[in-house]
């Protein structure tokens, strides 16, 4: 069953992370199947890691349920336990993000769109919305992550490619934003290449939140390789799970330059 679930966890994290590099603001629909696959491997990811360690603290033995359904699809709360798993195990918590970075923004992110905001668009429909458009609310990591990688002259020139453009297709009026107000055109056109050109820094950015999961499955798994050596196990009980999961080593100059990932592992 767990290698069912790296299976799916690593298609998951694959397609959200090949999603993730094609978003486009003028087709939302890029963002909701980059968010639902992303938050979707990364849950099932994080409680891979949960169940694991309750076996090599448990002679084995599979953790109840209710342990498990406790984390529900609060990807924070399970964020939160896997970072205690490493400090247990003395990792680099270097590498396990705290509120206020961009990695861990975009973690508040997918959580709050596990937690409901996949459904904004059918609870407009309804009286009551508890949750910002995800579309929206991603903009403003989006712009984060933008300013943290494409520096002030890169976005100079964006903008003068902007008004350029705007001055051939004399487009001197205003439109809606991404944000939902009103600005020029100008503007606009600024904002969607500033963000076309980010999409790749927010693959990298998931890369970063991801790379800590591959060292803590690889000591869980070394954990479980010794309790099953002192019981006299000689087949595995639980796969290498790490090895479902080598593309979270990749480099940045792999992660914003490749384009293709679902099926290359």
């Amino acid at each position: 069953m767990l290698s069912q679930e790296g299976n799916l966890a690593q298609n998951s994290l694959l397609s959200g992370i090949e999603a993730l590099g094609k978003l486009n603001y003028d087709k939302t629909g890029t963002f909701y199947a980059a968010f639902f696959q992303l938050s979707i491997g990364l849950e099932r990811l994080m409680k891979i890691a949960v169940i694991i360690d309750h076996k090599s603290k448990n002679d084995l033995r599979n953790p109840p349920g209710s342990q498990i359904r406790s984390l529900r699809h609060d990807l924070v709360a399970a964020y939160n336990v896997c970072k205690q798993l490493a400090l247990d195990r003395n990792k680099n918590m270097g590498q396990w993000y705290e509120p206020g970075t961009a990695e861990h923004d975009v973690l508040v992110q997918l959580a709050q769109f596990a937690k409901g905001a996949r459904y904004y668009n059918l609870d407009s429909f309804a009286e009551r919305q508890d949750f910002q458009d995800p579309v929206v609310h991603w903009a403003s990591v989006h712009q984060r992550i933008a300013n943290q990688y494409i520096n002030g002259l890169r976005q100079k020139r964006i903008n003068d490619l902007a008004i350029a453009h705007c001055d051939k297709w004399k487009m001197f009026g205003f439109e809606r934003s991404i944000t939902g107000e009103y600005r020029t055109q100008v503007d606009c056109t600024f904002m969607h290449e500033l963000f076309r050109q980010a999409n790749k820094y927010c693959v990298w950015t998931i890369f970063l939140l991801l790379k800590p999961f591959y060292f803590l499955l690889e000591d869980l798994c070394n954990e479980i390789r010794k309790v099953e050596d002192s019981k006299g196990i000689d087949v595995y009980t639980v796969p290498d799970m790490h090895e479902f999961f080598p593309f979270m080593l990749c480099d940045m100059t792999t992660a914003t330059r490749r384009q293709k990932w679902v099926g290359i592992y």
